[in-house]
């Protein structure tokens, strides 16, 4: 579920034209994000160039991270009608 709340209100100025303005927020938890899932850290032993290279050892990095985090939105929008 993605829960948005948006609120809109508008003022006739003359008999032709209408104006409005508005607010919209957005929130989304547990997204999981691209950026945040690169595991920057390497252990030398999965190396094949280093001289601690032994697959069988220590931890196997870079890793699957799948951190997830919220992610939220907000936008104003602005209007103005002319009706003949």
């Amino acid at each position: 579920m993605v829960p948005e709340l948006g609120i809109n209100v508008g003022c006739q100025i003359t008999t032709h034209l209408r104006a409005s303005v508005g607010y919209t927020f957005l929130y989304w938890s547990s997204v999981v994000r691209p950026g945040d899932q690169v595991d920057v850290g390497l252990s030398g032993t999965q190396l094949p160039t280093d001289t601690r290279f032994n697959p069988g050892a220590g931890p196997a990095r870079p890793a699957v991270l799948l951190r997830d985090t919220d992610f939220w939105a907000q936008g104003i929008n602005f209007g103005l009608e002319f009706r003949y």
